[in-house]
């Protein structure tokens, strides 16, 4: 199973600066495909062309452009533009590690080492079940 980032945020200000800075941690971190980290998008976007716009420089994946506020409220992320981006890492058997890791990762690249967010991630190792784990996570398509 693999650690995964649940970024969530909208296109706007704050959230485009991290997520240029974030994508050479990302870069720094997940080297390989096979690399037990990923990240996924949680969008707030108010429209799919915001949405388009935004998700185009991401290294990382995205879900689809949809309503996801049960998403927000699930884990804990106010729909408040205040409060984004909000990046919550998830143990590979779906347990909340860090209900926020910007902090951390924006101090990897204001220090220029963005490879130490890998020892941060290395804390949300554990066994777990990965079984049907997209359906856990965001719910029935």
């Amino acid at each position: 199973g693999k650690v995964v980032g649940l970024l969530f945020g909208a296109n706007g200000p704050f959230c485009a600066g991290f997520v240029r800075n974030f994508a050479k941690v990302y870069k720094a971190v997940k080297r390989e495909e096979s690399d037990p980290f990923e990240v996924v998008y949680v969008s707030a976007d108010k429209s799919r062309r915001e949405f388009d716009r935004f998700v185009k420089g991401m290294p990382w994946l995205a879900l689809p452009f949809r309503d996801n506020s049960l998403l927000f409220e699930r884990f804990g992320v106010p729909n408040d533009v205040r409060t984004w981006p909000k990046l919550v890492i998830l143990s590979p058997s779906n347990e909340v590690v860090f209900e926020d890791a910007v902090p951390v990762a924006k101090k990897c690249v204001q220090e220029k080492k963005p490879e130490a967010f890998g020892s941060v991630l290395a804390s949300a190792w554990t066994q777990g079940k990965s079984f049907q784990r997209f359906e856990a996570l965001f719910g029935p398509w």
